[in-house]
């Protein structure tokens, strides 16, 4: 495993275990009445999906593959909500 590859995967370890540390005890209620925590799990959502994706782009170009931009951008659109 390169060096990247291994940050990348050790930061992700940190930010699910943040995350975890974070919702506990949070409900839907709390999440929507309170900004700052709500900023926080949004903020690591976040940071845990972009790094899953630089794992990947990594993965791939250690297999000397790649996917075109195009379905990288489509791969990262957020799903149609419940109004869509």
């Amino acid at each position: 495993m390169n060096k990247k590859l291994k940050k990348l995967i050790d930061y992700l370890s940190e930010t699910i275990e943040y995350f975890l540390q974070k919702i506990q005890n949070v409900n839907e209620d709390l999440y929507f009445a309170n900004r700052d925590i709500r900023y926080i799990l949004d903020k690591s959502i976040n940071d845990i999906i972009l790094c899953i994706v630089d794992i990947c782009e990594e993965i791939l170009k250690i297999n000397k593959s790649f996917i075109s931009e195009v379905l990288a951008k489509l791969l990262l659109l957020p799903p149609f909500s419940k109004g869509d």
